[in-house]
């Protein structure tokens, strides 16, 4: 049950990354979610009976504030689907959920970091326009086989049509973000032979670094963004307003 949710989870996750991703290219976006979404479909009933773990007790009214930053308000809604996220994510590890308050700390937790990254982000004039939303937006919906299976799948997700809206403006602003800011991180070649060496000597018989050097390239460039993207957010959380 929570790893059918997982799955379609998942599913869109990965067709807004591809998407948001190569928006530039538009054909290969679609190539690659095509290539994906056959390993990600659902076995029988799609249906997720959510209750069965996560309680009415444990979500909040839409409108309830949960916390504030920097004079910004996070609401309900909000923190409902996040907190589903987490609880059935931390379900499919085999990690206690049992204390709630531990999943409720890692909402808030996660929602703070979130809103800290785009208020600043829009200190630093990065926007995404209604246009360049509306265009992901349709494009997720048209990976769908009708409007009723992208309806039920966004309902599994605990999302509504504005709030998967919001999710998506999120992860593009993110993406201009580290466009913006971390356009100078780069890759050794002394780098890419270093991690080579290391992946040659877990392997009986590894590629020709010829084969395998983008790739890696690729790997390291990611991992110095995502290590720079959570310095930035711990600055900002540092000097963050919050009040639960």
């Amino acid at each position: 049950m929570a790893k059918s949710y997982l799955r379609i989870l998942l599913l869109i996750s990965s067709i807004l990354f591809f998407l948001i991703a190569c928006t530039s290219d538009q054909e290969e976006a679609e190539q690659t979610i095509n290539q994906i979404k056959p390993n990600l479909e659902l076995d029988g009933d799609p249906e997720v009976d959510l209750e069965a773990l996560i309680s009415a007790e444990e979500q909040l009214d839409s409108d309830q504030v949960v916390l504030t930053v920097n004079g910004e308000y996070v609401y309900g809604e909000a923190y409902n689907a996040v907190y589903q996220d987490i609880k059935l994510a931390m379900f499919e590890n085999g990690d206690d959920i049992e204390t709630l308050s531990v999943i409720h700390d890692e909402t808030v937790d996660m929602l703070a970091r979130r809103l800290v990254l785009m208020q600043d982000a829009e200190a630093r004039g990065i926007t995404v326009s209604n246009e360049e939303l509306d265009d992901v937006f349709f494009e997720t919906k048209a990976q769908f086989d009708s409007e009723e299976d992208f309806n039920n799948v966004l309902a599994q997700l605990a999302f509504t049509e504005e709030s998967f809206r919001e999710t998506i403006q999120v992860q593009l602003i993110q993406q201009l973000y580290i466009e913006q800011e971390f356009t100078h991180l780069t890759v050794t070649e002394y780098e890419v032979e270093e991690f080579y060496a290391i992946l040659e000597n877990q392997m009986d018989e590894a590629p020709p670094l010829a084969e395998l050097a983008t790739e890696i390239e690729n790997q390291i460039l990611q991992s110095k963004i995502q290590a720079a993207l959570e310095e930035r957010v711990e600055t900002l959380m540092e000097v963050a307003e919050i009040e639960e």
